[in-house]
């Protein structure tokens, strides 16, 4: 069985044997497809093949709430250009941050309201700079590294910063998130 990168949780056989180790113990066995170049999980049984396939739906459900738990946590801030995608991680999209300060308003929500001092973000060296400062932000948080991306397509397009968190990631920011608007 191949499962295509976009619905897995792997990307490797080392992550797919460690991912198996952890979720199934004993249930399949990994080894490298050469024609797909992905990681090819070796079932078994029947059952096997179905235990394997309910927990990654469980896993993929598990994805899917924290995606919503995170955009219900950002809704009340109407912070613009957010957009949480979930599959097997969460991505958070922070669009436009030159001209609409979203990465700074999230910052602000994460009380570190000057992780933009002496940027510009209209210039692409400082978004990128504006990016590893969010994605330390977002690791201290969460308790785990996070990943976050610029991305400017074009001078005359609108800025980016992709952050992509696990389920977990996504999970602790939104109870931050919700904690911090309680307070």
């Amino acid at each position: 069985m191949i499962i295509y990168q976009c619905e897995s949780p792997f990307a490797s056989v080392p992550e797919a044997e460690a991912w198996l180790g952890r979720e199934a113990p004993g249930l399949a066995t990994v080894r490298l497809d050469d024609l797909a170049d992905l990681p090819a999980v070796d079932l078994p049984t029947a059952q096997a093949a179905e235990r394997l396939t309910e927990i990654l739906l469980t896993a993929h459900a598990r994805t899917r709430a924290a995606a919503v738990a995170l955009r219900e946590a950002l809704a009340p801030h109407a912070l613009p250009g957010i957009d949480v995608l979930g599959r097997l991680r969460v991505r958070l999209r922070l669009r436009d941050s030159a001209e609409l300060d979203t990465a700074q308003l999230l910052a602000c929500l994460l009380e570190a309201p000057g992780l933009d001092d002496d940027l510009k973000l209209e210039r692409t060296d400082d978004l990128h700079r504006m990016a590893e400062r969010l994605s330390w932000l977002l690791t201290g948080v969460t308790g785990a590294r996070v990943a976050a991306q610029a991305v400017r397509e074009s001078p005359h397009q609108a800025d980016e910063i992709a952050v992509t968190l696990s389920c977990l990631q996504a999970t602790a920011l939104a109870g931050r998130l919700t904690a911090g608007a309680a307070s």
